[in-house]
């Protein structure tokens, strides 16, 4: 059985090795089974705690996230620096520092959130709210930081429901039919008003 003593002495253990490779080895450190894998853009995923839209824009891959207040998300560490803006709302951003403590510091509306490279982090959320997010550099791999992820997931486990990804997909030819109706009733406009200015000028 594991005392309250020995998971505070592995916190700042793992606190000496925030920012460093060496965390990844930590027994506090486990490989996710689905967060990793090739997310589809554009695509929703979501569940009780809100939704995650996944987009393009370019190259560049940009979630953007709706959380309902009181929920978690993260509670993982990953090699890139993460950016996070908040359009809406207010978060609680919690962090492991090196001494093993945990700093907790809240963000509100048009404030940006930065999110160094290895170190353990947990979003609270104290309000309804709205984010974006992205990685430098890219590709995204996440490892769960086990004291924090916990927590993430008795957040909301009581619910029992599983998330859903829904794929959003273009329906070429019913946008090349929207299209084809729209150039036809602007070209009807744009010959009307040709037709009423020549008919002007002879007056």
């Amino acid at each position: 059985m594991v005392t309250s003593a020995q998971t505070q002495e592995e916190d700042e253990n793992d606190g000496t090795l925030v920012g460093t490779l060496q965390l990844l080895a930590s027994p506090n450190v486990t490989q996710p089974q689905t967060i990793n894998k090739p997310i589809p853009a554009p695509s929703i995923f979501i569940d009780v705690r809100g939704e995650i839209h996944n987009i393009l824009a370019g190259n560049k891959r940009i979630n953007i996230l709706y959380s309902k207040a009181g929920v978690m998300r993260s509670g993982d560490i990953h090699c890139n620096t993460q950016h996070d803006f908040l359009f809406e709302g207010s978060v609680q951003v919690w962090f492991l520092e090196k001494n093993g403590s945990t700093t907790k510091k809240t963000y509100g509306a048009y404030e940006y959130i930065r999110v160094p490279p290895l170190v353990p982090h947990v979003f609270y959320f104290l309000q309804d709210s709205v984010m974006a997010e992205w990685w430098e550099p890219e590709p995204f791999e996440a490892y769960f930081y086990t004291p924090y992820r916990q927590v993430v997931e008795e957040s909301f486990s009581g619910s029992h429901k599983k998330g859903k990804l829904v794929k959003l997909v273009v329906n070429e030819e019913s946008q090349c039919s929207s299209l084809k109706l729209w150039t036809t009733a602007f070209g009807g406009i744009a010959l009307g008003l040709f037709v009423g200015i020549m008919a002007g000028r002879r007056k």
